[in-house]
């Protein structure tokens, strides 16, 4: 498996404080290699599981060296509710939709994982999952998925990433939605459960992503959390007419040290479906690859002279994941939720975000005077309620008023 050998000593003091370098490339000699190329089929099947079968043979010609699957249903993301606060209106392809009726179109069947994880190994070609939820990881669990992604949006999960990170498996977690902190409770709840094979991806949750706000020079900071780094791009070049530049940030990627990097991949974006406007097909993913690889030669194999991680180099002063407005906390109040004083600036700046993200719902109605428990209060999309990590805090409270199925939990909600 291609990759950047990286040592991941003293991670601890890494996440503490981001700008010093915990693992500088002059002082782990590594050796650049052709980056781990993963194709995404995400809800490129459009409900068809020929078309999915399809797709995993067309990304094995394109010199995939792993397709990636998403494991979750629509009730695990949200609530089948076309209140406001569930319709989709940001700007996106998807405007129009509620939540619940774009990820009923995303995503893969449960009873299809068994028959495409064995036709992936049928074909030569590895293959893994981004779970959602706990019967997602149980799933892929049984089907000895070799390693796990966590999606941007899902970084605020810190209970998913715990149980992915207890299976010991290799563990990829994007950054699109990341400030320092989320990435510290993230890899600390990594850390917790035993896991030190990590790999952050530099990440832009646009669909697509505009070249102006791909920021590829951060991604070489993420060294500095101890851990490999890569890339996982919407980009689809100039505009949606000129896409000869598709695979361009994917290039200075691979030549920045990328260990790994992810695009979105779809047999023909003439089939449609959500997330087609912005997949590459197999000619240009073919091409990202031919490329992508003979920069591992023509950079002479070495990254010895690099020093990616010093603080003192360029790409520190382009790094975006430290843009956050709290203080990192210490190890005793991090590790105990209960502990916390809810900020109201801490919520307006999670909502501001990304409204993709996970947030408190009230998912039951509860009457004044109700508990709240995990039936009637649950972590779902979109960013509008409390952040995930207060839920601990919040659980057994009780409503300060009638609570109705689909309202955001907010400060003075409960007491």
């Amino acid at each position: 498996m291609p990759h950047i050998t990286q040592t991941t000593q003293n991670r601890s003091t890494s996440h503490a404080n981001p700008t010093n370098s915990a693992c500088s490339a002059n002082q782990a000699n590594q050796v650049l290699k052709p980056p781990l190329l993963v194709a995404e089929i995400s809800a490129n099947h459009n409900q068809n599981l020929a078309l999915a079968l399809k797709t995993i043979e067309s990304a094995k010609r394109a010199g995939a060296d792993f397709v990636k699957l998403q494991t979750y249903t629509p009730d695990s993301l949200t609530i089948d509710s076309s209140a406001p606060y569930f319709r989709i209106d940001s700007g996106t392809a998807w405007d129009g939709q509620t939540l619940y009726e774009l990820y009923k179109q995303a995503y893969t069947p449960f009873e299809w994982h068994e028959e495409l994880f064995a036709h992936a190994r049928a074909m030569g070609i590895g293959i893994f999952s981004s779970p959602f939820c706990a019967r997602g990881v149980e799933l892929l669990e049984k089907l000895e998925c070799p390693m796990y992604k966590i999606a941007s949006f899902e970084i605020t999960d810190i209970a998913l990433i715990s149980l992915v990170a207890s299976t010991r498996k290799p563990i990829i977690i994007s950054t699109g939605i990341a400030t320092h902190e989320l990435i510290v409770d993230a890899l600390e709840a990594c850390e917790r459960a035993g896991n030190s094979d990590i790999t952050l991806l530099h990440c832009i949750s646009e669909y697509p992503a505009k070249l102006e706000d791909a920021n590829i020079l951060a991604m070489p900071n993420l060294a500095r959390y101890g851990v490999k780094y890569g890339l996982s791009d919407h980009t689809i070049g100039l505009n949606e007419g000129d896409r000869g530049c598709a695979d361009l940030c994917a290039i200075l990627a691979a030549s920045l040290g990328a260990s790994m990097i992810e695009k979105h991949f779809i047999i023909s974006r003439s089939l449609g479906g959500v997330d087609s406007h912005f997949s590459m097909e197999e000619v240009e993913f073919a091409t990202m690859a031919n490329r992508v690889r003979a920069v591992s030669v023509a950079m002479g194999g070495s990254l010895a002279k690099q020093d990616f991680a010093n603080t003192d180099n360029v790409f520190a002063k382009s790094i975006k994941y430290s843009d956050f407005a709290s203080t990192t906390k210490g190890a005793k109040t991090k590790n105990n939720p209960k502990s916390h004083t809810i900020s109201q600036d801490e919520i307006i700046n999670y909502k501001s975000k990304s409204p993709f993200a996970r947030s408190l719902f009230v998912c039951e109605d509860i009457a004044k005077g109700g508990v709240l428990n995990t039936q009637n209060i649950r972590s779902i999309r979109p960013s509008d309620g409390l952040p995930p990590r207060y839920l601990p805090k919040i659980l057994g409270a009780k409503a300060t008023r009638d609570l109705k199925r689909g309202e955001p939990l907010k400060i003075g909600d409960f007491e």
